[in-house]
């Protein structure tokens, strides 16, 4: 354990030096490490294609604490969140840009098999990116409307082309020349409110 927290600890040096309002994904991250705001590291799952946004954490049984899942989307604006197939508790984080927190929804209730699609929780709020982790975590570890979060990913991630956030959302990143494919507009339903 202590291992890991000194590789985080390292890890968040680097996102500490990024611009403000603009990170890089690595090309081939899958997951990226992120401080809460007191240091706990959360490592999320990235969704960033359209069907990985779609799925989230459906069919999940458990979510560890040290768990979650980071979407990132093409574009700002307000984002839905539905809960069907999602057997497991959840708080969902909406951020900006900058990784600054907007509106927290703690502990939203689990669809149930079974379930009528006109029972099951649905939140929104305006966002960039979107954290959903296990329901609690959000109280415990300090998370509230204009705190920031800190993020990171791991150092084995392949590194040759990077996708860009810049305020506005993700796109390629213009001087590398890779091919690398720009997301698809989308969101955890699939739908989106302009």
């Amino acid at each position: 354990m202590k291992k890991n927290s000194i590789l985080f600890s390292l890890l968040l040096l680097s996102a500490e030096s990024a611009a403000a309002g603009a990170f890089e994904i690595p090309k081939c991250a899958q997951e990226a490490f992120l401080a809460l705001p007191d240091g706990f590291p959360v490592r999320a799952q990235l969704a960033l294609t359209r069907e990985e946004q779609a799925k989230g954490l459906m069919f999940r049984k458990e979510l560890k604490q040290d768990r979650g899942m980071l979407f990132v989307f093409k574009e700002a604006g307000e984002k839905s969140f539905w809960m069907k197939n999602t057997f497991v508790e959840l708080d969902i984080v909406f951020l900006d840009k900058d990784l600054k927190i907007g509106k927290v929804f703690h502990r939203v209730t689990p669809s149930t098999p079974g379930q009528g699609d006109s029972e099951v929780a649905v939140v929104s709020a305006p966002a960039l990116c979107v954290l959903e982790l296990a329901g609690g975590s959000a109280r415990k570890h300090g998370l509230k409307p204009g705190v920031r979060l800190k993020i990171s990913f791991p150092s084995d991630t392949c590194s040759d082309a990077a996708i860009k956030v810049p305020s506005g959302g993700i796109e390629p990143q213009a001087d590398t020349g890779a091919a690398v494919s720009p997301l698809l507009d989308g969101r955890h339903l699939g739908k989106t409110k302009k």
